[in-house]
């Protein structure tokens, strides 16, 4: 006798669960192929999310820093023209008095800064100038009789302006 075993003949259900593994094993490998393909979309998804996202937040932050810059010049511009009005000898100079944070603008563009000038006006009053309440009229242009325009001037009339004239 031989020392061989004896392998034991294919059954069916041997068979069968061959197939199954082989078919199993191709399907897992489609399966993973595919779930490969999922991951590898999404994280370039992703990294063009997180990109959008990084995009956004600097058009926020630009966008909010133009817009502080822009309340900033528009209370700045305010509180100079409310100081003019006041009769500031130096706008600039007076307004290092005044906080700009305390202007407030409306949606209308209307702010406190006459008030805020005001307040400094009484309280720093040389910074002002004394306004008069008189008005000043231009006195009227003075006009010599004696000269008479050389075009409403007779030939005679002409020849003596011309000679004294030229006495002078």
């Amino acid at each position: 006798m031989t020392d061989e075993v004896a392998k034991p003949a294919p059954t069916l259900d041997g068979k069968i669960a061959e197939l199954e593994g082989k078919f199993s094993n191709a399907v897992d490998a489609d399966v993973k192929m595919i779930l490969s393909g999922i991951l590898k979309a999404g994280e370039k998804t992703l990294a063009e999310m997180d990109a959008l996202k990084m995009r956004l937040e600097a058009a926020e932050k630009a966008t909010t820093d133009a817009t502080e810059a822009a309340v900033k010049k528009v209370k700045r511009a305010n509180l100079m023209a409310a100081a003019k009005a006041a009769g500031a000898v130096d706008a600039t100079e007076a307004l290092q008095f005044v906080k700009l944070g305390d202007v407030t603008v409306n949606e209308a563009g209307e702010s406190n800064a006459a008030e805020l000038v005001a307040g400094l006006k009484a309280a720093k009053p040389h910074l002002f100038s004394k306004v008069s309440t008189s008005a000043a009229a231009a006195s009227p242009g003075f006009t010599d009789p004696a000269k008479k325009s050389v075009l409403a001037m007779t030939k005679e009339e002409y020849a003596a302006a011309k000679a004294a004239a030229i006495k002078r």
